[in-house]
């Protein structure tokens, strides 16, 4: 009883949007700006077992997600979550939590959540919190982790300078005041992590996009 686990990260993120501002009626061809999202934030998960049947966990991701150009407080924000696991046997342990305006859809919403957390084999473990994230893990040995993720990756940027799309209706108040930026990438794909010493690891993620959303949006 009473075991604390402590986890934290400190996250660089970048996204690049590109569109048309301006169309040449000579050769018909079309000008382009862009805008680029950056996202600085610290995400830390923190484990309390309460007794022999549950534990509590809390995280929270905090930082900037914005555009970089007149930076205010809307540009800052918190993510937090918590969820409380049972664990039902030595192989299989599940959760429920809730997520509060979590930007891994691409839009900030609250979510609840359902934690999986299942050993089949001394080898294999398949652990995710739904419906964010899914890791199937295989351990070949003490210094390898060979994993596959499904994975849906998003965030909301606050933009301090609204984009000029070309052809859209400029005296529409909500194109006027566009203030945000948003993506959402669901992608599957291998997880590979190299243990360098005790809790120390290299990992590499690749995947294959199956579901992709972007867009602006004027916001409060």
């Amino acid at each position: 009883d009473g075991t604390m686990i402590l986890s934290n990260q400190l996250v660089y993120r970048n996204a690049l949007a590109t569109f048309p501002t301006a169309k040449n009626p000579t050769t018909n061809e079309f000008n382009y700006g862009s805008i680029s999202g950056h996202a600085l934030y610290y995400e830390g998960i923190y484990l309390q077992t309460l007794s022999d049947k549950f534990q509590l966990a809390l995280a929270m991701r905090a930082g900037l997600f914005s555009d970089l150009n007149n930076i205010n407080l809307s540009h800052f924000r918190i993510e937090p979550l918590f969820f409380l696991d049972y664990f039902l046997n030595e192989q299989l342990t599940l959760g429920l939590g809730f997520v509060y305006n979590t930007s891994n859809f691409g839009r900030l919403i609250s979510v609840p959540l359902l934690h999986i957390y299942w050993i089949p084999s001394s080898e294999v473990l398949v652990d995710g919190p739904l419906p964010t994230r899914l890791d199937i893990w295989y351990y070949p040995s003490k210094q390898w982790d060979l994993g596959l993720s499904i994975v849906l990756n998003g965030t909301q940027f606050q933009l301090g300078q609204a984009p000029s799309i070309f052809g859209i209706d400029r005296t529409d108040k909500r194109v006027a005041d566009i203030n945000q930026m948003f993506f959402a990438n669901a992608t599957i794909g291998p997880n590979i992590r190299y243990n360098i010493f005790e809790k120390t690891y290299v990992s590499v993620e690749g995947g294959y996009s199956i579901v992709r959303r972007f867009g602006f949006d004027a916001g409060d």
